[in-house]
């Protein structure tokens, strides 16, 4: 498992090699590693089965489909109240794997679930049941996502209101990605992305 996440991070050498190598190693971890012995185990190693096939489609090869199986495969084990860091982290993966599979509204949902996840881990934080990270950054990201999923079905009022939600001034730093995801849904979301974009700037200035 640790080998192919050195494989899966690795900055050198050829990007599509070391995705296969790392997609090689999840596959013989889960050989030894099975769900009904070790079942978060097994839950963490088809979580990171389904990045690295998610990677594989960055690199133009196809591993959307198997990265959502992977990825599926994992939340039937990890839940918010077991693992909430682990399951925050599935259910992201999930989300840009829904982004990237093109469907508006499956989009929506895994973004929503990814929300709440969101939520849930700020409230322990908070209570002081746990430390986690600053999340703005996350929020920011799935934000993008879920308003461009509301804007792809020209539900404008609804993407404005996701915006609304977290701080513009961050937003305006990922908005590129959710340009990008933009493009694969639809050719005229982009522009009513771009607008978005610069009234935001506006009201930030």
């Amino acid at each position: 498992m640790n080998l192919g996440m050195a494989f899966n991070d690795r900055i050198t050498g050829d990007g599509g090699t070391n995705v296969e190598s790392a997609i090689e190693c999840y596959e013989k971890a889960l050989e030894v590693w099975m769900k009904d012995a070790t079942p978060l185990d097994w839950a963490c190693i088809q979580g990171n089965l389904g990045v690295s096939f998610m990677s594989r489609f960055y690199y133009g090869a196809i591993g959307v489909e198997e990265a959502k199986v992977c990825l599926h495969k994992a939340l039937t084990v990890i839940s918010k109240e077991s693992d909430p860091l682990l399951f925050l982290k599935a259910s992201s993966n999930m989300c840009h794997v829904r982004a990237a599979e093109g469907s508006s509204d499956e989009t929506r949902l895994a973004a929503l679930d990814t929300v709440n996840a969101l939520e849930y881990v700020k409230s322990l934080a908070r209570a002081g049941l746990m430390h986690a990270r600053s999340l703005d950054e996350d929020y920011a990201i799935v934000a993008g996502i879920l308003a461009t999923s509301y804007l792809s079905d020209g539900a404008h009022s609804m993407a404005l209101e996701s915006f609304d939600r977290f701080k513009a001034s961050l937003l305006l730093g990922f908005l590129s990605k959710g340009a990008e995801i933009a493009r694969r849904l639809s050719g005229e979301v982009l522009d009513h992305f771009e607008r978005l974009r610069n009234t935001y700037r506006m009201l930030k200035h």
